[in-house]
């Protein structure tokens, strides 16, 4: 007998991977907009978890490089955006960690996967940034996990068996 498994609408499959992501992005919207979404990370995650899965983890080149290409094929940059990924600070800005239980031990700015200049120490929350100032493109960058960016949004993350 044959299983299936349903996706959720709009994500991706990941090329040679069991992986499927999908960018869920949110304009700006001023705060006092009613239509105001912008999530912050704990927000985002839960989201993920809605759809059976968690923010996306950039835990290799391939994941990274589909994120990027995300971004591009979607035409966010050169805004300057961020969206969510599945990181956080577990102790102070050199120390990080991914939801797949990854640990990242920096010794100084822009090791990892880090734009120059970072972790600034804003923050516990992972983004993915389209662009950083005048650094292009894909960097990561802390931000304070409770503080919805706007515009902004996240990216979710499906694993298949």
């Amino acid at each position: 007998m044959q299983s299936f498994v349903v996706l959720r609408e709009a994500y991706l499959p990941v090329p040679n991977s069991t992986r499927y992501i999908k960018m869920v992005y949110e304009p700006y919207l001023p705060a006092q907009t009613p239509a105001y979404q912008n999530k912050n990370w704990n927000q985002s995650l839960a989201a993920c978890k809605a759809d059976g899965g968690w923010l996306a983890i950039d835990n290799d080149d391939t994941i990274h490089q589909y994120l990027y290409n995300i971004l591009m094929a979607n035409g966010i940059f050169p805004n300057y955006k961020a969206l969510w990924i599945g990181g956080y600070s577990t102790t102070d800005k050199w120390h990080w960690e991914l939801l797949d239980g990854t640990k990242i031990t920096l010794t100084g700015l822009g090791q990892a996967k880090f734009a120059p200049g970072h972790p600034d120490g804003t923050g516990g929350g992972l983004h993915f940034f389209a662009t950083l100032g005048s650094y292009c493109c894909g960097f990561w960058s802390d931000w304070d996990y409770t503080v919805a960016w706007s515009p902004g949004g996240y990216f979710c993350e499906i694993m298949l068996p």
